[in-house]
């Protein structure tokens, strides 16, 4: 049963890019039988592409409540507009399915489609309109919907290999309330494919968005915010507070990597560096260490609340140095020289792995000891606060410790040219 949430942030040397984040996987997606794959029973829709004239069979039985609309006049009775965007951050959709991607559209249900409250039981697809989809990267979507509660659900592939498109499911749903306004910003969903499974974080970029997508607002469309919220099923088991196990650490150490340089005085070793070195916000550096926390947590309910059931903080350590090709070239004593250089640069680094090892164990200890909450959407809440708090604080440590020692140059870090 979905209830994991997962952060991440990967921290290069000084730099920090944390996002919040929330697991998400891809179950399978019940397809309509073939013998009621007819017009009377599956809506179906042409893809536009002059390689592939195909019919696409919407998921489900039954006519779509989720469809195209040009207007805000063209709407019927019960039904509003919904606007949002989707981003994909390092990697695209193309990888989720073989042949020429095509697009990609959200796809949704209204309250009626679920089983007992469960948004993954489909009988519609969402806006599955060729003139709605978007890139590989990502992109803006516009629906008619109607005024219930409704929920994106997931996104949903296309590629001349694959006649009915490729499904990849929220296992956390974004809900949509039924109150609001007739045109509303529901927020800018941003996901992280990884593997077979998405990483997603909805963030709220109402005013951005609107100077970013004015000509994606429909005409008569007064745009206001309506955020959704993460729908987190809350278990109705009432456990005992013994039924709690410790937050553990897991540490996955990458070791160390490293990108060659070429030169045959100090000089040229400098300037190989500052062409080939990893990049951070600060610049091309000599040399960093990169770390990535990542809770990952499991809700329960219990006399005094929700609260953390069990769970780990997982930290991926991994150190880039610079590896001197045609060393064999150089002077003996260019070549001493270089080996104190990279000795005393992995010592530094030593120290920005310590950095992150503390600030792992006391993200640890916060989710081991956080207090009980009124839902699990809030103890998600909860989890997303400290873990932001947790890496500013660690981020703001190895900035402390690089200006205490000048990136290393104090602990010997320097190559005379």
């Amino acid at each position: 049963m979905p209830s994991d949430a997962e952060r991440s942030s990967w921290i290069r040397t000084t730099t920090r890019n944390s996002r919040a984040v929330v697991l998400l996987v891809s179950p399978s997606m019940q397809e309509c039988p073939g013998a009621e794959r007819s017009r009377s029973h599956c809506q179906r829709k042409t893809v536009r592409n002059a390689l592939l004239a195909i019919t696409l069979t919407a998921m489900g039985c039954g006519s779509s409540k989720f469809h195209s609309v040009r207007d805000v006049s063209e709407l019927k009775n019960n039904e509003r507009v919904l606007v949002g965007e989707v981003r994909v951050e390092e990697g695209d959709l193309s990888q989720w399915v073989p042949g020429l991607y095509i697009g990609s559209v959200v796809v949704m249900n209204d309250e009626a489609a679920t089983s007992g409250g469960n948004p993954w039981w489909a009988t519609t697809v969402g806006t599955d309109v060729e003139d709605e989809r978007f890139g590989r990267s990502g992109g803006v979507f516009v629906t008619a919907a109607p005024r219930t509660r409704v929920f994106m659900i997931g996104v949903r592939v296309y590629a001349t290999a694959v006649v009915v498109g490729t499904n990849r499911l929220l296992q956390v749903p974004v809900e949509i309330p039924a109150a609001g306004p007739a045109c509303a910003y529901i927020g800018t969903i941003v996901l992280r494919p990884e593997g077979e499974a998405f990483f997603a974080d909805l963030r709220d970029e109402f005013e951005l968005f609107k100077q970013r997508q004015r000509s994606a607002v429909l005409r008569g469309c007064k745009l206001e915010r309506l955020l959704g919220h993460l729908h987190l099923p809350q278990d109705e088991t009432v456990h005992a507070l013994a039924d709690r196990e410790p937050v553990r650490l897991d540490l996955e150490d990458r070791g160390e990597s490293y990108y060659g340089v070429r030169g045959r005085n100090a000089s040229e070793i400098l300037s190989a560096m500052a062409q080939r070195g990893p990049t951070t916000t600060d610049g091309v550096a000599h040399g960093a260490t990169a770390w990535k926390m990542v809770p990952e947590v499991q809700c329960a309910r219990y006399p005094d609340g929700f609260r953390v059931r069990s769970g780990r903080v997982r930290l991926e350590l991994g150190v880039v140095l610079p590896q001197w090709e045609n060393a064999a070239y150089g002077s003996a004593t260019l070549r001493r020289q270089w080996d104190r250089f990279v000795e005393r640069m992995r010592a530094h680094e030593d120290g920005h792995r310590r950095n992150a090892l503390a600030g792992a164990e006391a993200l640890r200890a916060a989710l081991d000891t956080l207090e009980p909450a009124v839902s699990c959407e809030a103890l998600q809440q909860k989890v997303r606060a400290t873990f932001e708090r947790t890496t500013q604080d660690c981020a703001e440590k190895d900035g402390r410790y690089d200006q205490e020692t000048q990136h290393g140059k104090k602990q010997g870090v320097v190559l005379h040219p």
